[in-house]
């Protein structure tokens, strides 16, 4: 039952994925050191090469309602890790405060932290591994990612895939518009403070 998955016990990642929590941010699912021992010699280069230096990942967000569900539990694992073994790239499972006892938008600031947490791990080539979604000063982070700098590792735009399923789904578009909407209204800032808009959508 739709009860029974929101309170289901952690679930294990596939082979080839490791699992690491981030307390108050989510789980990151990401390509484990195993991948690397693939007889696919071009496969193998492939995923060495986005696990040193990650710029994009998906953001998920767990259905439920809005009042059950966790970010790592069996249907969130088992689904998150597929997406890393399919497409190779790093997956944040958000975790988000849950209805009734918060009420809006208190799930939509906690994705919004997971984002802001998901592209400093990006920019930071994937080693933001804590929970350090702000990490200091907003007037410090750099959010531009498309200077012309061949000799910065931060040169490759941030691409940042929303996903989410029911619930999750409708959470992901609002997030979407959330940003959206704040680029829109602080278009007055340097454009290198501003986080980046999602690259994509996923909703189902």
């Amino acid at each position: 039952t739709l009860l029974q998955l929101g309170m289901s016990p952690p679930g294990p990642p596939i082979e080839g994925v490791t699992a690491k929590r981030i307390p108050q941010v989510g789980t990151l699912y990401s390509p484990s050191s195993t991948e690397h021992t693939q007889t696919n010699k071009d496969q193998t280069a492939t995923m060495e090469r986005n696990e040193a230096k990650p710029t994009a990942a998906i953001l998920w967000i767990h259905g439920g309602g809005r009042i059950v569900g966790t970010s790592n539990g069996v249907p969130e694992s088992f689904l998150c890790s597929k997406l890393v073994r399919l497409l190779h790239l790093p997956v944040l499972s958000a975790s988000y405060r849950l209805a009734p006892k918060h009420v809006f938008p208190a799930a939509l600031d906690d994705l919004k932290d997971a984002y802001q947490w998901l592209v400093t791990y990006l920019l930071l080539d994937g080693k933001n591994d804590k929970n350090e979604p702000n990490l200091g000063d907003d007037a410090n982070n750099d959010y531009n990612t498309n200077k012309d700098d061949t000799n910065s590792k931060k040169c490759n735009p941030i691409r940042i895939i929303l996903a989410g399923e029911s619930s999750g789904g409708g959470l992901a578009a609002e997030l979407s518009q959330r940003l959206l909407d704040e680029r829109s209204r602080d278009a007055r800032l340097v454009s290198s403070k501003l986080l980046p808009a999602p690259a994509a959508q996923i909703l189902f």
